[in-house]
C-alpha cells in the first residue's frame, strides 16, 4: 500500500498576500523564486496577482490616503483627550461635593442626636 503524505495548507490573510506580491514587483525577483522563498506554489502566486487585479487592490499603498486617515486619527485622539479631561475633573467636582454632603448629614443627626438625648 501506499502512503499518502498529508500536507497541511497553509493560510495567507489578504495582507500578508498583498506583502508578497509588493515584494515581488519591488525586489525583481521571478515568482517561482519567490513562491520558493514563502514554500508556496508559483501557481498560488499568479492566482493571488490574478485576484488582486480583479478586485483592482492596490498594491502600493495610497500613501496620501494613509496620511490623511493619520491626521484624522490624531485629531479624533486630541478630542477624545480633551473630553477625557473635562470627565475628570467633572468627576473630581462631584466627589468633592458629595464627601462635602455627607458631612453635612452627618453633621444634622449629630446635632438632632444630641437634641434629643438633651430631652
Amino acid at each position: 500500500m501506499e502512503e499518502t503524505i498529508k500536507v497541511k495548507r497553509r493560510c495567507f490573510t489578504k495582507a500578508q498576500k498583498i506583502s508578497i506580491l509588493n515584494e515581488f514587483n519591488i525586489s525583481g525577483i521571478s515568482l517561482s523564486e519567490l513562491a520558493r522563498k514563502y514554500q508556496i506554489s508559483s501557481v498560488a502566486l499568479y492566482r493571488w496577482r490574478r485576484k488582486m487585479n480583479k478586485e483592482s487592490v492596490p498594491l502600493f499603498p495610497d500613501y496620501q490616503h494613509v496620511v490623511s486617515e493619520l491626521e484624522k486619527t490624531k485629531k479624533e485622539n486630541e478630542q477624545l483627550k480633551k473630553a477625557l479631561g473635562e470627565l475628570a475633573v467633572e468627576k473630581q467636582i462631584l466627589q468633592t461635593s458629595n464627601e462635602i454632603l455627607k458631612k453635612r448629614q452627618m453633621k444634622k443627626m449629630f446635632v438632632s442626636q444630641k437634641k434629643s438625648l438633651r430631652k
